[in-house]
């Protein structure tokens, strides 16, 4: 192996799918009742993760299509907000990919966001050596093509990368590339399986 790649939400950050679940509650919205729109990639969320909508824009498109759906309005600025502020860094994920970096391997992220998510002063993307953002690229996971960027920037292949995801969706791609994958449920136990993969101590 040469080469670790992270996804952000849910691997590096926490999960947003509970700042989800406290919007649909403080809606009044079943749980998983935004889950519909949020996935559709046709839906304005699918298209700000592709650098196509706006954030200033998305806001009153996400309003129209949860009315539609009969679970709104809900403002998808508030979602934003939410996620932007919300949303953590897991620490020993960071003390992960330090020690990886530590070690003599190059590290990466792909994740699905949009434009002003990442706080620049956070200094997260410093931390690794390729950083692949969804609205830049103008591709999404599991979309093979973002993965097969990242591997170029990285100069790997595939088979050289160990990829983590909280999605199956995501790593089942990855998979069929050629990646070794690990399925991030739980941050210390995908920690001890990178650390097992890569014969190291994290």
């Amino acid at each position: 192996m040469k080469a670790v790649v992270f996804d952000l939400g849910g691997v590096i950050l926490e999960s947003p799918i509970p700042v989800v679940a406290a919007l649909e509650s403080s809606h009044g919205i079943e749980r998983g009742g935004l889950l519909p729109v949020l996935i559709d990639p046709g839906a304005s969320f699918a298209l700000l993760m592709r650098g196509e909508v706006d954030p200033g824009d998305f806001g009153p498109q996400f309003a129209e299509e949860t009315a539609a759906l009969g679970v709104g309005p809900v403002d998808g600025a508030t979602l934003l907000e939410r996620l932007e502020t919300t949303v953590t860094v897991r620490p020993q994920m960071i003390g992960a990919v330090v020690a990886v970096r530590g070690a003599g391997y190059l590290t990466g992220v792909i994740t699905n966001n949009w434009r002003k998510s990442i706080n620049p002063d956070s200094h997260l993307a410093d931390l690794f050596d390729v950083f692949v953002e969804s609205w830049k690229v103008r591709l999404v996971k599991p979309e093979p093509e973002i993965y097969i960027e990242t591997c170029s920037r990285l100069g790997v292949a595939p088979s050289e990368v160990i990829f983590l995801d909280d999605f199956t969706e995501n790593l089942a791609t990855a998979k069929d590339l050629g990646m070794s994958t690990i399925l991030v449920t739980d941050p210390d136990y995908a920690i001890t399986e990178l650390g097992r993969l890569l014969d190291l101590d994290l």
